[in-house]
């Protein structure tokens, strides 16, 4: 199942237009073929829900679907818990995930989970946020997201089908008073593989209890004192309390050995954050690489081993040859 998910723009998700964009029309917010034919509104605000709650206080709300269709139409509405994407921005799942027992999305109550949208009309949903007691202060991030049903497959039909799903989102930001502590980790850092090619992985964690609007920073990786390559890194909204794991692509082939790195993050608003260290490339790694890509890899440092193999066969043939010069020249 492929999911289309935009959200409604503003300030906060404006760094998210890569994962998500503003569903300004239906040309914006169309899976292929079928156009999602309606909009998703936070009333009261130009954007998003920006909520303040206290533990066990409950507020209310409402959310407001907008048909910019020519029919009528059934639309769905849930709540979903809001994560990190992987180049930063908000991101709301993929389609039917079930919600975490832990998420934000829990606190969400909405008053309809289905609603009947007259062409060109407007319909208000009510909705509430019930902040628990056990809620730790900071930033908590939702979202309600509005779909409709993907279509079902026929009997008979194939039975590997891709169907698309256009959803719009629009997020839900509750503040618990308290002190704010903005946070970054580097949790793990190492040579990934993909059937693209290798990178370098930066496993992030955003410990703090509030959001990370922008990241920034620069690694470098050397071997043996000589520099490889030089990346630039820039990370979008970084929701709190999730992680992610940010891809630096890896220039070349990577030779088996250790590999220095070098480099620094500096999120707004937290301390910066030292990419110093070393990653290993290793024979395991090497064989993981030659089967996802399906290129050759370097051991040791030294030629491929295709090289190494046409080169020993070119010596043996060579010693041939000269022992046959050789008998020649004593027949002669």
């Amino acid at each position: 199942m492929l999911t289309r998910v935009l959200t409604g723009g503003g300030a906060l998700l404006g760094a998210a237009a890569v994962a998500f964009g503003p569903p300004a029309s239906d040309a914006t917010a169309q899976a292929p073929g079928k156009p999602l034919g309606f909009a998703l509104k936070a009333v009261g605000s130009p954007s998003f829900f920006k909520l303040e709650g206290k533990p066990g206080e409950t507020l209310r709300a409402r959310v407001r679907l907008q048909s910019t269709s020519r029919r009528d139409r059934t639309v769905l509405l849930t709540g979903a818990d809001a994560r990190t994407a992987a180049a930063g921005g908000l991101d709301f799942g993929q389609y039917g995930e079930t919600r975490s027992s832990r998420g934000t999305s829990r606190w969400l109550e909405l008053s309809r989970s289905r609603v009947r949208l007259p062409a060109g009309g407007v319909v208000d949903v009510p909705f509430s946020v019930r902040v628990p007691t056990s809620a730790r202060s900071g930033e908590h991030f939702a979202g309600v997201v509005a779909f409709q049903r993907p279509p079902q497959a026929k009997d008979g039909g194939p039975k590997f089908q891709l169907r698309f799903v256009s959803r719009v989102a629009v997020t839900v930001q509750v503040t618990v008073p308290g002190p704010r502590r903005p946070a970054l980790e580097l949790k793990d850092k190492r040579v990934a593989i993909a059937p693209t090619g290798a990178s370098l992985a930066l496993d992030l964690r955003n410990s703090g209890n509030t959001l990370i609007p922008k990241t920034t920073g620069r690694v470098t990786v050397r071997q043996k004192g000589r520099d490889l390559f030089n990346r630039s890194v820039q990370i979008d909204a970084f929701v709190p309390d999730t992680g992610v794991t940010y891809t630096v692509p890896w220039k070349g082939v990577p030779v088996e050995g250790e590999y220095e790195v070098e480099g620094f993050l500096e999120p707004e608003g937290a301390a910066p954050v030292s990419l110093n260290g070393t990653v290993k490339f290793g024979r395991e790694r090497i064989r993981e690489f030659e089967q996802e890509t399906g290129r050759p890899a370097i051991e040791g440092g030294g030629p491929p081993i295709a090289l190494i193999a046409g080169l020993a066969v070119a010596v043996v043939a060579l010693a041939f040859l000269a022992i046959a010069y050789v008998r020649l020249r004593r027949r002669l």
